[in-house]
């Protein structure tokens, strides 16, 4: 699952970003507000636009992480085994805070767009 938590006065960007790529769902909780995407289709959709788009800091490592969880888990054959559980698990704790990592892949330029 993909989501990006904001406070609840972001409530309208979230809605705004939920309209324009026709994916996932926004809900209000408490201060937060979330935009989620759960649904296979959804995610390869933001995996497009991550690839085109990159991110700049240690969430683009979270990225290809969550990428490679993503890529483990559909491309399997057959049951989901406990190996293969292990190696998602691991990717998926050591992202976001629990990141000990952050070098940049060679291959990662920086892009800066003025808006």
């Amino acid at each position: 699952m993909f989501v990006i938590r904001l406070h609840v006065d972001d409530f309208n960007v979230l809605r705004f970003i939920q309209n324009n790529l026709k994916i996932g769902r926004v809900v209000r909780d408490g201060d937060e507000c979330k935009f989620s995407v759960a649904d296979k289709d959804g995610i390869d959709k933001l995996i497009s636009i991550f690839d085109k788009f990159t991110l700049n800091t240690s969430k683009y490592l979270d990225y290809l992480d969550f990428k490679e969880a993503f890529r483990l888990y559909f491309t399997r054959e057959g049951v989901l085994t406990d190996s293969l559980k292990d190696k998602i698990l691991v990717l998926k704790e050591g992202m976001n805070l629990s990141r000990v990592h952050s070098e940049m892949p060679n291959n990662h330029k920086i892009v800066i767009t003025k808006y």
